[in-house]
């Protein structure tokens, strides 16, 4: 099932604004808010977005030190996601994870998940930890902030919402410190923040006919797969589990 948190955490960049008043609220007000949002993308059955990674050396930093670009499509229940070099496909049939870089191919049992890069706060093992919600109001874009306990490898994350519910942005604040310079012992240390930002959202998707079709990635015979022949000489695991 397809929820909002799911899709929230596919945006989790930005960085804490001086300037914003904030306003408390309780989980139920937070809930409220992400049901919107989660109606706001059942009711898209195509779409498409274009998506940018920024990474920064601490929370407060403005200027991110890697930068990449990426896009993600939603077609019924066929959707592809690519960003940093790694793409996933997923059908009803069967889910590819392509590691261009690498050149390595992961053919997996299909899942309900979208492979359209929203990390889960669904999950009881991350809602346990969250610990403040607080919501501000900036332009035409609602501000969502969420604080947690020692648990996740994040210590907050904030959404940025279009007045429909969508998501423009997800900013993730991480808790452990790391050396601006694994080089030098002597480096400062600092907490990093990802800002995710999606941008061009469109329901008029038109993707390569041959996108999710299976035969585009692998072939099988008697059970067996091997990679189609446009990625032969890659690395090729099929980890499927047998049903």
């Amino acid at each position: 099932m397809r929820t909002i948190y799911s899709i929230a955490a596919l945006f989790l960049l930005c960085a804490f604004t001086g300037n914003t008043s904030w306003e408390g609220i309780d989980r139920k007000a937070y809930d409220k808010i992400m049901a919107r949002c989660d109606s706001f993308y059942r009711a898209q059955k195509n779409y498409e977005v274009y998506i940018t990674h920024a990474s920064y050396r601490g929370h407060d930093a403005l200027a991110p030190y890697e930068t990449s670009f990426g896009k993600s499509i939603v077609m019924g229940e066929n959707s592809y996601h690519g960003v940093l070099g790694i793409h996933t496909i997923q059908t009803p049939k069967f889910k590819i994870i392509i590691d261009s870089t690498s050149k390595l191919l992961f053919l997996e049992n299909n899942s309900t998940a979208k492979a359209n890069d929203l990390p889960s706060f669904a999950e009881l093992n991350v809602q346990q930890f969250m610990t403040g919600y607080k919501k501000a109001q900036r332009n035409n874009q609602l501000l969502l902030h969420v604080d947690y306990s020692s648990g996740p490898s994040y210590e907050a994350h904030e959404l940025h919402l279009s007045p429909q519910g969508r998501i423009e942005q997800v900013t993730v604040y991480y808790r452990k410190a790391h050396s601006i310079d694994p080089q030098n012992p002597n480096a400062p240390k600092v907490k990093p923040k990802l800002v995710v930002k999606y941008d061009r959202f469109s329901t008029k998707v038109n993707p390569p006919s041959t996108l999710f079709t299976a035969s585009t990635y692998f072939r099988e015979n008697k059970g067996v797969a091997t990679p189609a022949p446009a990625y032969n000489g890659w690395e090729f695991h099929d980890l499927r589990i047998k049903k």
